[in-house]
C-alpha cells in the first residue's frame, strides 16, 4: 500500500497554438474539442480509481474504528478510578470524622 504521500504521475501534453486575429469555429469543431476533452477526463478518472486509495481509506477507517474503541475504554477506566478515588477520599474523611469525635 502507498502512503497519502506518494505522488501519481500524469502526462499531459500541452500545445499553445499561436493566436490567430480573429477566428470563428464552427459548431461541429467546438463538440468534437468538448467530446475528445471529455475523453481525456475519463480516461484521468479511470486511472485513478486505479490507485488503491478506497482499499487504504477503508483500512484506515477500520484503524480509527479500532483507536475510537481503545479510547472510549481508556476512557471508562478513566472514570473508574476517579470514582474509586472519590469513594476513598469521602471514606477517610468518615474515618477521620470518627476517629476525632
Amino acid at each position: 500500500m502507498g502512503s497519502f504521500g506518494d505522488t501519481i504521475d500524469i502526462g499531459v501534453d500541452v500545445i499553445h497554438p499561436i493566436p490567430v486575429a480573429s477566428v470563428v469555429f464552427p459548431a461541429a469543431t467546438v463538440v468534437r474539442t468538448l467530446a475528445q476533452h471529455g475523453e481525456a477526463i475519463r480516461g484521468i478518472q479511470e486511472h485513478l480509481l486505479g490507485v488503491p486509495i478506497q482499499e487504504e481509506l477503508t483500512a484506515l477507517r477500520f484503524r480509527l474504528d479500532v483507536v475510537e474503541a481503545e479510547n472510549a475504554s481508556l476512557r471508562a477506566t478513566i472514570w473508574t478510578m476517579e470514582a474509586i478515588e472519590t469513594v476513598n477520599r469521602n471514606h477517610e474523611r468518615l474515618v477521620l470524622r470518627l476517629s476525632v469525635s
